[in-house]
């Protein structure tokens, strides 16, 4: 009978440890549109560290423009579409930003190429 008991005590020890460690768990979920932005970023700065400048459109990663130091492909054409289909957009004014906007109503999604985060 005290072995029933100590069974018993054991069973519920670990009922209770294992309960809470399902609070703590994180979900760890997979973002295409953040994976696909930060891949884009590292291939418009290696076209940079190349050349020594941003490509003016992002189609200047999938061919040579003669412009000095490029030493591509950078991307794929696919690399360039969302995961809709759809172009990326990315603007050089005073800096160099990737944006998308999923087609479900959430907000666009952007980032900032020369931002190392």
């Amino acid at each position: 009978m005290n072995s029933h008991i100590r069974l018993l005590a054991a069973a519920t020890v670990m009922l209770v440890l294992a309960a809470a460690g399902i609070g703590f768990r994180e979900e760890v979920r997979y973002d295409p549109v953040g994976t696909q932005l930060y891949a884009l970023r590292m291939k418009i700065q290696a076209y940079q560290t190349d050349t020594g400048q941003l490509p003016e459109r992002l189609e200047d990663l999938l061919a040579d423009r003669g412009i000095h130091g490029w030493q591509g492909p950078y991307a794929r054409a696919a690399d360039l579409l969302d995961p809709w289909h759809r172009p990326i957009g990315y603007v050089t004014r005073h800096s160099a930003t990737l944006s998308m906007a999923p087609p479900n109503g959430k907000p666009v999604r952007t980032l900032d190429v020369l931002s190392q985060r």
